[in-house]
């Protein structure tokens, strides 16, 4: 087997084994260059979130001290962390606290149904809303979804793809300029493609 036909093999197979990452990171791109569009569709209703939960949360918060000071303040992270296990909705989140700790806020990351879960100190209430399904808002979670750092294997799992899919995209490059390299008669309309390429991209890293 020779060498070019090896990289003929690994140009194909890694393709197809990324195929559904090729489609999102496309569909998901297209949508969110024109998501003013798909967002006037749904008018109010765009990124909208409906109550699934009330309930009355008498267990304590973590706390923290307030950097250089004596008083304390809810440990945002913690306490996020605490809320969601007991809601039985442990996984990714973010949260943060009003600056008068009255009230804290998590976000509930998911691809499908993301949640907002929101907790006031005045009358220890807890509120659940999950975020209506649409699918430019959808493609969008796809394409920007971090991983490392949260904590969760499936995360890391997510963001790990998303590195072998980085690499994957460079060895298409590198493999495909020595193909069209090994492609006698494709070498002069290969240059000139490689050419015009390079130069719309300065242009537009110059101009924009």
């Amino acid at each position: 087997m020779t060498f070019t036909l090896i990289l003929r093999r690994i140009h194909l197979y890694v393709a197809l084994f990324f195929i559904p990452w090729v489609l999102i990171y496309g569909v998901s791109t297209a949508f969110m260059n024109h998501m003013p569009f798909f967002a006037g569709l749904y008018g109010e209703r765009w990124g909208a979130y409906e109550p699934q939960q009330e309930m009355t949360y008498e267990k304590p918060l973590p706390l923290a001290a307030a950097d250089g000071a004596d008083a304390k303040r809810i440990d945002a992270k913690a306490a996020g962390r605490q809320i969601l296990r007991d809601l039985g909705l442990d996984g990714a989140f973010w949260a943060n606290t009003s600056r008068d700790g009255s009230r804290l806020t998590i976000g509930r990351m998911s691809m499908v149904w993301p949640r907002r879960i929101t907790w006031t100190a005045a009358d220890r209430k807890i509120e659940v809303e999950r975020q209506t399904f649409q699918l430019p808002m959808f493609l969008r979670r796809l394409h920007t979804r971090r991983g490392y750092g949260q904590g969760y294997l499936a995360d890391d799992l997510w963001a790990f793809g998303v590195d072998a899919f980085i690499i994957a995209i460079l060895v298409w490059g590198a493999t495909g300029l020595w193909l069209w390299y090994r492609m006698r008669r494709g070498r002069r309309w290969g240059a000139v493609c490689v050419a015009v390429g390079c130069v719309l991209f300065a242009f537009f890293v110059w101009m924009i």
